[in-house]
């Protein structure tokens, strides 16, 4: 049996499908393309996957400690990848880094939706996760939310500000690149 000892996922926001050309889809084509191998998987996720079935299938088919990246935008960062951390932690296992793109907090219930539209509450980072580098817009609604480490052991970067609108997040060239390249040097 294959067991990886590297998974990186991506995980678009509320409207993106495996069809939806972005970028950020863009990107996971090309670490897909080049990195994936008998020891690294890359992944494209929705944002509603079944995070807990995915955490399972990660528990089982890796090495003891693997190293786990995660790329998400909107509700794929503020909902999808908080899931996937949740359900990694219950198994014990770590998230090395995250890259998040504006992300939206997506409470569980339909009637605490409103919630989205209010930045100033946090978005809580499970312990398990090690690091986050994230990206925040001011220019439309919806607006990346708050980051909050629920342990002191994660380290969340300060949010680094672009001048696009919430839906060009995944779009914008500069954030990508630069994702791409620390990419590039955690799956060499």
């Amino acid at each position: 049996m294959i067991l990886f000892d590297r998974w990186l996922y991506v995980i678009p926001g509320f409207t993106q499908t495996r069809g939806t050309r972005t970028r950020l889809i863009d990107l996971w084509a090309t670490m897909h393309a080049a990195k994936s191998s008998n020891t690294t998987t890359v992944q494209l996720q929705p944002w509603r996957s079944d995070w807990k079935s995915e955490a399972e299938f990660i528990s089982r088919l890796s090495v003891e400690h693997p190293r786990i990246l995660v790329v998400a935008y909107s509700w794929g960062a503020g909902y999808g990848f908080i899931q996937l951390a949740d359900q990694l932690a219950r198994r014990g296992i770590e998230v090395a880094k995250a890259w998040l793109l504006d992300p939206v907090y997506r409470h569980p219930y339909l009637l605490g939706q409103w919630r989205a539209f209010m930045p100033r509450i946090p978005i809580v980072v499970p312990e398990n996760v090690r690091r986050v580098t994230w990206w925040r817009q001011d220019q439309s609604w919806p607006m990346g939310h708050e980051l909050r480490a629920e342990s002191p052991r994660t380290r969340i970067d300060e949010p680094r500000y672009v001048r696009v609108d919430h839906v060009h997040m995944d779009d914008h060239r500069p954030t990508l690149r630069q994702i791409a390249a620390e990419l590039e040097e955690e799956l060499t």
